[in-house]
């Protein structure tokens, strides 16, 4: 049995994207205009955002809940509401966005039963990153407390002891009659 490994929100990348959308907010306020309907409108989808952010993020932040969790039947992104079992993982990499975003791979057996679970516009998130990354779960890792690599060294680590458990002891299952 693995122990299990559950990784918090990044404090800090919450902090500094309220702060960055709250002075975005007042700026757009703060510009000279002749009609006040566009700024209002601004404001209203703007704040609208920000109650977005503030629940989504800021909220599991404060009350300490976890992000992303590893344990014996697979991986948990609380982020975005997903999960893979570990029997459907093929490799764990790490990904990168650009500009020195990165995310966590995570390679799946069955794309399509995985994709065909989700919304639509979670699908379409997914085709997204199967196009570009060939893998549709990806985990955001700026979301997540800690370093990058010690974050993907983690899960990779955790991937590789539970194979090494099943090939052992075969999990579950019986032992194959061929072996």
């Amino acid at each position: 049995m693995t122990e299990t490994v559950q990784i918090k929100y990044n404090k800090g990348f919450a902090y500094i994207s309220g702060i960055g959308i709250s002075l975005l907010l007042i700026t757009i306020n703060l510009m000279p205009v002749d009609d006040n309907r566009g700024v209002i409108f601004g404001d209203i989808v703007f704040g609208l955002f920000l109650l977005y952010f503030f629940y989504k993020y800021f909220r599991p932040m404060f009350n300490g809940q976890i992000a992303l969790e590893l344990n014996d039947t697979g991986i948990y992104d609380f982020i975005r509401n997903q999960n893979v079992t570990w029997d459907n993982v093929i490799e764990i990499r790490k990904v990168s966005f650009g500009k020195g975003s990165f995310g966590l791979g995570i390679v799946i057996a069955d794309k399509k039963q995985f994709i065909e679970e989700r919304s639509f516009s979670r699908r379409l998130l997914c085709y997204f990153n199967n196009f570009f990354y060939s893998t549709p779960f990806i985990i955001p890792l700026q979301f997540l407390a800690g370093s990058d690599n010690e974050i993907v060294e983690t899960v990779q680590t955790y991937f590789m002891h539970r194979n090494l458990e099943d090939s052992k002891g075969f999990g579950n299952k019986e032992k194959p009659d061929n072996l």
